[in-house]
């Protein structure tokens, strides 16, 4: 069954316009999200075990963790795939389905929006644990990351009933929002800092 799902993210993620037509309800969704990313997650640990047990510094800062080093590793990446992002992806869907409404582009529901995003996830969850090889799976990944704009595109055009334009437009909108948000972020924390008294 899981194999079943990760084929089927696969194709999906590789052939997006055929691949994210599927509807699906937000628990549903999520369980496709899990499935998917299993594996992903396996390979992760053990991928980041093995790099970090073989670069001498990342063991050096391993080794300083006592024997449960290995279980903090799997732990906090066990955290991050299977809490962090999907919380994530809930809330980022909630804020696509606001713009797309507002838009006057999106004509489905917020189940509708949570799929198309999960679809989009999908090019780097499978990808995620290359992240811990030097370089090489960085550069994988980001190019997975680019990718997956064309997904969330095209998925948010199958859901929704509209242009893959008008879902690009959707993604554009959120995404210039955040560098705007992070923007005035730092600038508010760089001012607070400036502001704080140097010591002697």
């Amino acid at each position: 069954m899981v194999l079943g799902v990760l084929k089927e993210g696969i194709d999906a993620a590789l052939h997006p316009s055929k691949g994210t037509k599927q509807k699906m309800t937000v628990l549903d969704a999520l369980a496709f999200y899990y499935k998917f990313s299993l594996i992903p997650l396996i390979l992760l640990v053990v991928v980041s075990l093995i790099v970090v047990n073989i670069l001498p510094q990342a063991a050096t800062q391993l080794s300083q963790l006592g024997p449960s080093g290995g279980i903090f590793i799997a732990v906090a990446l066990v955290f991050y795939l299977w809490l962090a992002i999907p919380i994530g992806l809930l809330v980022e869907s909630l804020l696509y389905h606001i713009i797309g409404k507002v838009l006057g582009f999106f004509k489905g529901t917020y189940s509708d929006t949570f799929t198309a995003v999960v679809f989009s996830a999908l090019p780097v969850i499978g990808l995620v644990w290359l992240i811990f090889i030097p370089l090489l799976g960085s550069v994988i990944v980001f190019v997975a990351s680019i990718w997956s704009i064309y997904v969330i595109s095209v998925a948010f055009s199958n859901q929704h009933k509209t242009t893959v334009l008008n879902g690009f437009l959707v993604w554009l909108v959120l995404f210039i929002v955040a560098i705007i948000l992070v923007a005035l972020v730092a600038s508010a924390l760089q001012s607070a800092l400036g502001t704080l008294p140097q010591a002697a």
